[in-house]
């Protein structure tokens, strides 16, 4: 996600922030950005080994740091681990083996499938953003069982990229994964979805898109310890139908 500084005041909204700030066209703006409301106890970003060629279109995804930031959350007595990336796009959209695009893509995605095989059994990784490739590819198949992590929205094709006019609609394709690999919780639950791909209301009037990229949600809940039919989202909250409410 980036967010330019003069757009942060809604940042107040949440307790916790991690981010990694770059510098583009001398204005600060932040490459990645995770948001939280509960305790982050740790943050470090990573870059990818791997950047492209600089004699091609990928030069200019250098100073955008390409990168994997992971942070943890303290969730009661589980820790969350978040990769928050973006991985260089494909300016040809071919994602055969033999096109250059595609093999900095295997290596940022193999970095990558490292970096979540390194976290705790007993951690819930999470792994989201634009990866730039489509759901189904050999890419994304080969990244699957080499991180062990799951696609809650598998098999789902539905686009999650919104190509300008001047691009051909051939591009809109499910580029924007949220992955996660769960430790055993009782009563594990998780719900996937696409948001946002409609028109809203924009302050200052007029309806409009978000993003060019439509969000995609993740909830996971299980049984909270010690308390049998309570449950804790990724949220850190109660699901709506299992709180307990008072009143008449």
């Amino acid at each position: 996600m980036t967010v330019a500084t003069s757009d942060k005041a809604w940042l107040k909204a949440f307790d916790f922030v991690a981010a990694l700030p770059v510098i583009i066209w001398l204005t600060w703006n932040c490459g990645l950005l995770t948001l939280a409301r509960r305790p982050i106890t740790w943050n470090q970003y990573t870059s990818y080994r791997e950047r492209g060629r600089w004699s091609s279109p990928a030069i200019m995804d250098w100073p955008l740091q390409k990168g994997v930031l992971c942070t943890v959350l303290a969730l009661e007595d589980l820790a969350v681990v978040v990769l928050n990336t973006h991985l260089n796009p494909n300016y040809r959209g071919s994602w055969s083996s033999d096109n250059h695009y595609a093999r900095t893509q295997v290596a940022q995605l193999r970095q990558l499938a490292e970096i979540a095989g390194a976290q705790p059994a007993t951690a819930l990784v999470v792994a989201a953003g634009d990866f730039n490739i489509p759901r189904g590819s050999w890419l994304y198949d080969e990244f699957l069982a080499l991180s062990g992590l799951d696609d809650p929205l598998a098999g789902d094709l539905r686009p999650t990229y919104r190509p300008p006019p001047i691009i051909p609609k051939r591009y809109a394709l499910a580029l924007d994964f949220v992955l996660m690999r769960a430790p055993r919780l009782p009563g594990l639950q998780v719900q996937a979805d696409i948001r946002f791909s409609e028109q809203l209301p924009l302050i200052g009037g007029g309806l409009g898109y978000l993003s060019d990229h439509y969000a995609v949600e993740l909830r996971v809940s299980w049984a909270a310890r010690g308390s049998e039919g309570a449950a804790i989202d990724q949220r850190g909250e109660a699901p709506q139908d299992q709180r307990q409410t008072g009143g008449d």
